[in-house]
């Protein structure tokens, strides 16, 4: 790029596919979201760039959620935030979303604000064994399902919010993979959950 003065300066450019499919509230089409599914199975290299264009899809699945869950996630961020632990806010979201949809079948409606965060926290003392997902925009075995424990992106079938660091991370690193939990890591937060489970009782 040159700039006013007549010098140069080197800018990065970020490929987005063109969804001309989509809708700017994340309303993408299912065909366009294959697209991008494929060509991100085909092309590892160019999955980052590619991730970037679905973060509406990602707004969309979260917004609109009853404010009982709401607050159940902000107890659960800030009792992440206060421990140190590494769980991104959205990983928590995910988190906690899946836990009210699994509480919520057999009791609609009826679910509190606290069980929810028990639900969350009898996930996490357990986490090693974490297996999070859905089949809302993708089936995760046509993509790889990750052999460790994992809250899996709804919207991109290669972003898993809870990847252990290990010699095969390293090898085959998706940049948008931003949390890398040690073995450490992992024991501390099965830990810490597993007292906060107790002072709820």
């Amino acid at each position: 790029m040159t700039l006013p003065d007549g010098t140069s300066m080197p800018v990065d450019l970020i490929i987005v596919p063109n969804l001309v499919k989509s809708g700017p509230d994340g309303n993408f089409s299912l065909e366009d979201l294959t697209n991008i599914y494929q060509q991100m199975k085909a092309h590892p290299e160019q999955r980052d760039y590619y991730a970037k264009c679905l973060s509406p899809v990602q707004v969309s699945f979260v917004k609109n959620q009853p404010e009982k869950l709401k607050r159940a996630i902000r107890v659960t961020k800030d009792w992440a935030k206060s421990n140190e632990h590494k769980l991104s806010s959205y990983a928590i979201e995910l988190l906690a979303i899946k836990t009210y949809e699994n509480f919520n079948r057999p009791q609609p409606g009826g679910i509190t604000e606290e069980k929810i965060v028990n639900g969350i926290f009898e996930q996490l003392k357990d986490c090693k064994n974490m297996k999070v997902e859905w089949n809302t925009n993708y089936n995760l075995d046509d993509y790889g399902r990750p052999d460790g424990p994992y809250i899996m992106d709804p919207a991109n079938p290669y972003h898993n919010l809870f990847r252990p660091k290990t010699e095969q991370y390293w090898i085959n690193r998706n940049e948008s993979e931003n949390v890398i939990l040690s073995e450490p890591d992992i024991s501390r937060l099965e830990s810490d959950a597993a007292i906060a489970l107790r002072n709820m009782h």
